[in-house]
């Protein structure tokens, strides 16, 4: 009789119990939130932070002196390794209309994408006559944005100064995150062979490094190392420079980002106890009554 008394009366309450199953599917839904945005909160500030730094590679081999081509490929076929990219320093373009500094490099195309360089239009250069230019400082010159379009360029190296005119093959956004404004011009591998044959190279002329994007991102600097020497190279006159925005982001992420996060976690579960429990004591006294009235 009880029993059949209990059934009749949960029936009879559709709506409470719809109430307490909605309160406790938007309890999951805050908690899934909040968990949702915290990720990617500390993902946009991790890639603004690499932004800033101008890379996204794990480590640089500064100061490279192997060849620009086969060494290269002896890091990417390394397992740990995700790509792995190259950039000479050539100089800087110098013209009048320019204001601010524009460095004027070669970049294969993996150091290119991992460097925000990758061209939005048209492509990387590939004969020698070929530049890839910001799209900042294509507007700073006055050049025609145009594929095949051509552009003079005053190229500063050292104490020397040349004008050489280029034919536009792609354009890219300039990197806005950088605290100084600064332009990029990619010159071709072909290029890089011409410039050698007029210059020596130097400690900032002629400068090569290579930057490389691991798998994940456990003991860079043993990695580093681990990579290196099973590809037979030698490190006598480069260094290994870990990208400080790893440790950054990681540091930000467990001071700023769990503190947010444990915050947000504890006043959602105060939320939903809240709602809940409101629920179930607004049916307890109910039920109370009602079974207090029927044993009387």
């Amino acid at each position: 009789m009880i029993r059949k008394f209990a059934f009749k009366s949960m029936m009879a309450e559709k709506f409470r119990c719809v109430c307490t199953i909605i309160a406790m599917v938007l309890t999951a839904l805050l908690f899934s939130t909040l968990f949702t945005t915290a990720v990617g909160l500390n993902s946009a500030n991790d890639y603004y932070t690499l932004k800033q730094l101008g890379t996204k590679v794990h480590f640089i081999i500064k100061d490279w002196d192997a060849d620009l081509d086969g060494s290269v490929d002896k890091i990417r076929e390394n397992e740990l390794v995700n790509s792995a990219g190259c950039r000479k320093f050539l100089g800087y373009a110098v013209n009048e209309e320019l204001n601010y500094n524009v460095e004027f490099s070669y970049m294969d195309e993996a150091n290119a994408e991992n460097d925000f360089y990758t061209p939005t239009a048209g492509r990387l250069p590939e004969a020698a006559n070929e530049i890839a230019v910001d799209t900042t400082t294509l507007e700073a010159l006055g050049a025609e944005k145009k594929i095949g379009a051509p552009i003079t360029l005053d190229i500063s190296v050292g104490d020397e100064t040349e004008t050489e005119t280029f034919i536009l093959s792609g354009w890219f956004g300039i990197n806005e995150a950088y605290p100084n404004k600064i332009g990029q011009i990619l010159a071709s591998r072909e290029y890089c062979d011409v410039w050698s044959s007029r210059h020596q190279d130097g400690p900032l002329f002629g400068s090569v490094d290579v930057g490389v994007y691991l798998k994940d991102e456990y003991d860079i600097e043993g990695q580093a190392e681990s990579i290196v020497s099973s590809a037979g190279l030698s490190l006598e006159n480069s260094e290994i420079r870990v990208n400080p925005g790893y440790n950054v982001s990681t540091e930000a992420f467990s001071a700023e980002s769990v503190s947010v996060i444990v915050c947000g976690a504890l006043i959602i579960i105060l939320i939903g106890y809240l709602i809940i429990n409101n629920i179930f004591y607004i049916s307890a006294r109910k039920d109370a009554k009602q079974f207090g009235r029927l044993a009387g």
